[in-house]
């Protein structure tokens, strides 16, 4: 979503709903072609090209699952994209993307493992959940974000338990890979009308205006 093509996609989606200005969606919906023939229905993931071997093939290349890369941000433009155009092949997308995501949440959880941030950690993750139910009107999504919120309260709201971060250094007091971000995912689940700074959505800012 943030370093790949279905940001820039769903950008010059979100510019066709604002102009009115078909060409800007045409090439939006080419960035998720591009995208769409990379789709792994195996691993049921997106591969992560930066880290492509140089003599290697997109079958080499590793597969993750975050919002800043992979399954979760992808997935996250979908619904987006099916929010503003009721696509039928990107709700599909976004289906598989969010079954991908919940495997992560839930294998983290069993393991006790990952951080909370919002850019590669379980709080973005748990984000993209939140928008699904949203969107797609299945309510049924929020009762592992609840757990994913629940386990964080259990195991590091305690001073000698610090949030794991999505940095190597420790905790940072960060938007997308820190505290501050931490906070915002809670403070989301208090109260649903905060906008999220994951999917940039321009009425939810203007309602909380």
């Amino acid at each position: 979503m943030s370093h790949g093509t279905a940001g820039i996609g769903q950008a010059l989606l979100e510019l066709s709903h604002r102009t009115g200005e078909t060409r800007y969606r045409s090439a939006g919906e080419r960035a998720f072609a591009y995208e769409r023939h990379l789709f792994d229905p195996v691993r049921q993931n997106w591969p992560d090209l930066r880290q492509l071997p140089r003599r290697g093939n997109r079958r080499t290349a590793p597969f993750i699952s975050t919002w800043c890369h992979g399954a979760p941000g992808i997935a996250l433009s979908r619904l987006r994209a099916y929010r503003l155009y009721r696509d039928g092949t990107c709700r599909d997308e976004a289906v598989r993307g969010i079954a991908t995501t919940r495997g992560m949440l839930s294998a983290s959880l069993a393991g006790r493992t990952g951080n909370y941030s919002l850019c590669h950690g379980l709080g973005g993750n748990a984000e993209v959940l939140l928008h699904a139910a949203d969107i797609l009107g299945e309510p049924s999504h929020t009762a592992l974000v609840r757990d994913v919120a629940e386990a964080g309260r259990e195991h590091h709201d305690h001073p000698d338990r610090p949030w794991p971060c999505g940095t190597r250094e420790g905790s940072t007091p960060g938007l997308m890979c820190g505290l501050a971000g931490i906070g915002l995912f809670y403070l989301r689940l208090h109260d649903p009308a905060v906008p999220s700074v994951l999917l940039l959505d321009p009425a939810a800012f203007a309602r909380a205006a």
